[in-house]
């Protein structure tokens, strides 16, 4: 159900639209292709889903503005205790460090953006990395543009306010790990 829900976000922000020929007829194909075996299991993880998607259009209840730095210990629990996937991610122009924004996906939080510096070089795919705040960090949490919130279906910016003060963890995928490169 990971992999359906990553790519219905990829769906998302890729622009999924009813209208490419591709698409129209692929839920015959699927049908075909595939048959469901544990129907109430898999009813369970679309509700899940569907709950997901619902956080798109529900207001972040922890916003506090820009102005407002927030310490690690006053965050909430979700996101000072789990790692958060990273489902996107570009490297900010005009900025003075190397400085980037992450979008990112938690299954009760719904999709956020993390803006923060850091001295890695981040590259490659953004399914293979996670974030993780440290407890030394502060944060600003203030409501995207409207440009980023219609790009990404972000709910919030969270800001990092000093320089590497998020982990930034880059897994290998698994079929390289099988290969032993």
């Amino acid at each position: 159900i990971e992999k359906l829900k990553r790519s219905y976000i990829a769906t998302v922000l890729n622009g999924y639209s009813t209208e490419d020929i591709m698409v129209d007829k692929l839920d015959v194909l699927l049908n075909k292709a595939y048959s469901l075996k544990d129907v109430e299991k898999y009813n369970e993880q679309i509700k899940k889903i569907s709950s997901f998607n619902i956080l798109f259009y529900t207001p972040f209840p922890y916003i506090s503005g820009k102005k407002k730095i927030i310490p690690y210990i006053k965050l909430p629990k979700e996101i000072q205790e789990d790692y958060l996937e990273v489902v996107h991610f570009e490297k900010l122009k005009y900025a003075k460090a190397s400085k980037y924004l992450f979008i990112v996906s938690h299954y009760e939080l719904g999709l956020l953006g993390i803006i923060l510096k850091t001295d890695e070089n981040v590259i490659g795919i953004a399914e293979n990395y996670t974030l993780k705040l440290k407890p030394t960090s502060k944060v600003k949490i203030y409501n995207p543009s409207e440009g980023l919130r219609d790009t990404y279906l972000i709910r919030a910016i969270i800001e990092v306010v000093t320089i590497n003060e998020c982990e930034i963890i880059y897994s290998l995928p698994s079929f390289f790990k099988a290969l032993n490169i």
